[in-house]
């Protein structure tokens, strides 16, 4: 279990390596303008926020490089560092949402953008990353069908400051 062994390293036990782990929760939008914007979470507890003021694809989508997630979140902001034991559990949640299928993809708002959850695990030793898709929303609806995936979206969604909250949840919450 790869991802077990991620998760449960140590805080600052690969000293200048990159974050095994991105989780992120942002919204895009191209009507009147471009803007993408969201929170980011390391493997290591870090939360950041970030924006981009250009569009950002990698060149393969569903499994961007290192080098391109880095470029993705090169404007990031340090909001917090949560604690450790915290994010170790949440992130034992991606096993099982990693085998979630999709649901299928369904007409949402228009011109409301795309709201999207989604996290990064490693794949060939942290220089390709595998993208597992959480939820997405507005102009679009699509979810991960494992209770799992439900669990960390939630989980990720309340990490963010309340005023920046979207009206566009993934899934109904019981918070």
């Amino acid at each position: 279990m790869i991802l077990l062994s991620i998760a449960g390293a140590a805080p600052g036990s690969r000293p200048n390596s990159p974050p095994a782990i991105y989780c992120e929760m942002s919204h895009e939008n191209h009507a009147w303008g471009f803007h993408h914007r969201g929170i980011v979470l390391d493997d290591a507890g870090h939360l950041y926020s970030f924006t981009r003021e250009t569009p950002w694809r990698a060149q393969k989508a569903d499994t961007p490089t290192r080098l391109e997630l880095e470029d993705k979140y090169h404007q990031k902001t340090l909001l917090r560092t949560l604690p450790i034991e915290e994010v170790r559990e949440k992130l034992l949640l991606l096993e099982p949402t990693s085998h979630g299928a999709l649901s299928e993809s369904q007409s949402g708002y228009r011109d409301a953008g795309v709201r999207t959850s989604v996290c990064y695990l490693p794949d060939s030793g942290n220089e390709v990353y595998r993208e597992v898709v959480l939820c997405v929303t507005g102009d679009q609806r699509m979810t991960n069908l494992s209770p799992a995936a439900r669990e960390l979206s939630e989980w990720i969604e309340f990490l963010e400051e309340p005023a920046s909250r979207h009206f566009q949840q993934c899934f109904p919450t019981s918070r």
